[in-house]
Parts: C-alpha cells; structure tokens; sequence
C-alpha cells in the first residue's frame, strides 16, 4: 500500500501538469486567432462579456397600482427622463385635487381670522399657520406621489427587456423585472483574468476583443479598471481546456467602437501587458471619474495615475 502512493501521487502531478500545458497552448492557439500579427508580444488572454456604461438596470415602480400604459418595446433607444410605462392614476389625481381642496379651506379660516372685527390671539394665528402648512404637505405628497405612477429612464439607454403587460397589477414588491435597460453611451466589456495572469494587468494596457459571431472583425480598447481582489469564476464560456476550478480578476475595458456588438455576448480579449497609458483618461467626453460597478469579485475602482505610478 505505501509502495502505492507515491506512484499515485506522481500519476497526479503529471496529470495537472499536462492540464496546464493544455490550458495555456489553447489560450495561445485562441490568442493567434484574435491577433494573428502579434503573436511575438507579451499578451494575455481572458474571456469576457459585452456590457454597456453599466451594468443592465432592472426598473420597477415605487407605487403599486395597475399597468395603464407601456411606452417602450425592446430594442427602443430612450433618453434620461423619458416614460416608460403609467399606472392608473386616477386615485393619485384624486388625492391631489382634494389635497387642493384643503389647502384653500385652511386658508380661507386663516384670512377669516385676520377679517374678523378683533385681532386674533397669537395662539389661534399659530394654529391657522400650522393647518396650511399642513394641508400645503399633503399636496406635495400627493403629487409626489402622482409622479411616481410613471416609471422614467434614469439615463439614456437602450431597452433590453420587457416583462409586463397592460392590466396587471405591480408594484415595488413585485418580483419580475419589469423593464431592463442599458446606457449604450460607452461600450465595455468586462472580461475574466485567471489568477496567473492577475498581476499583468493594470488600468491603460491595450485591448483587442474578437467575437465568434462577428468572424474576421476586431474591436480595440484600454483596460480602463482592475478589481482589487480575485473572485471564484462564475461566467463559462464553454471552451477547450477551459479551467472552472479557478479564481479571476475582473477587467473593465473601454472599446474604442462597440455599438455594433450584442449586450451580454461573449468575447475573447487578449491584453498586452507591455507599453500601458499610465494617465489613461477614460472614454471620450466622460473625463477620468470614480466608476465603481460591483461585480464578480468586488468593487471595481478605476486607478488615479499615482497608483499606477507606483
């Protein structure tokens, strides 16, 4: 039995040796076929995903109520404050319109006090005060509450999803995702670093993407942030040798054009990991921001130019 083990545990390091030498020449062979010129340059490869300024946004109303209206179909483009969808609103106009009501009767007893022969006490001037103030809150509810019976873009975007229909009734407890949306003015994709690779990437190194749905075409980009941590690997992509047992690092890149690629496709991206931008500034017309998106493994923070520095 002893004479056994040590056979075993041979056939076991031989065999986890042939995996990685497996793993790594597939991430070469995909790694020609995504730049086939640049094979002599120091790259990595990773799998990633297509996702827009951010990542989709599920929408829902504050209010319950029953769906009236729905503005938008998938695929429509939306700008920040459009509708999307109404409520039935007629209880809201109602409560409005009798908020209105009371506003002017207490302030109708207000100026009867002040028209009265004798000046009103202090006390009753007080409280004259008070019930306007009051009624003049009650309407600012109601059409607060008025105005969330229509779910608005919060940015511009595009529509993914769809989820509802007109009749049903809904509200914040509901559990579907009722509309979900993208902001489709910078295109990214977050892409998965294996922890051998973790330590190569940093914010500014360029990216080329390549999807098997678009053969022959390229999209270049710059890594624009690392997460600070490693996460386990979550997103498959189903490929020859592909390690599952694995931790990653999370990349955000910017693509220089990505409108034409598909939110959530799956991509293949190799990083050069010689010659980074250290003072990267980010996108065009969107400066160099804090952006933190939550993701696979941890907060995504964009490095300032010290920290790349060092």
């Amino acid at each position: 039995m002893l004479a056994v083990l040590p056979a075993t545990a041979a056939v076991c390091l031989t065999w986890s040796y042939l995996a990685e030498q497996n793993r790594r020449a597939a991430a070469r062979s995909k790694a020609a076929q995504v730049e086939p010129s640049s094979a002599g340059i120091n790259q990595i490869y990773a799998s990633g995903l297509v996702e827009g300024a951010g990542q989709p946004m599920a929408l829902q109303f504050e209010v319950a109520g029953r769906l009236d209206r729905i503005h938008v179909k998938e695929g429509d483009v939306v700008e920040a404050g459009a509708a999307l969808a109404e409520l039935d609103a007629e209880l809201w106009e109602l409560r409005v319109a009798e908020a209105g009501t009371q506003v002017k009767l207490a302030r109708a007893e207000r100026e009867r006090l002040l028209a009265a022969g004798k000046t009103p006490r202090r006390e009753e001037l007080t409280i004259a005060d008070s019930k306007v103030a009051l009624a003049e809150g009650a309407v600012r509810r109601e059409r607060l509450m008025l105005e969330k019976a229509v779910l608005r873009a919060p940015t511009n975007g595009v529509i993914l999803r769809v989820r509802c229909a007109q009749g049903e009734m809904t509200g914040p407890s509901d559990p579907r995702e009722l509309i979900v949306m993208v902001n489709r003015d910078v295109t990214r994709v977050r892409a998965y670093v294996e922890e051998l690779d973790a330590f190569s990437v940093s914010p500014g190194q360029r990216a080329t993407v390549a999807a098997d749905g678009i053969p022959g075409r390229q999209f270049t980009g710059i890594v624009r942030a690392c997460a600070p941590g490693v996460g386990p690997k979550t997103q498959m992509h189903l490929r020859p040798a592909e390690r599952v047992d694995v931790r990653v690092r999370e990349i955000l890149i910017d693509l220089k054009d990505g409108s034409d690629l598909l939110i959530g496709l799956p991509v293949d991206v190799l990083v050069s990991v010689e010659n980074p931008l250290p003072d990267y500034p980010g996108p065009p017309g969107r400066g160099s921001e804090r952006m933190p998106v939550t993701g696979n493994a941890g907060t995504i923070i964009p490095a300032s130019r010290e920290t790349v520095d060092r």
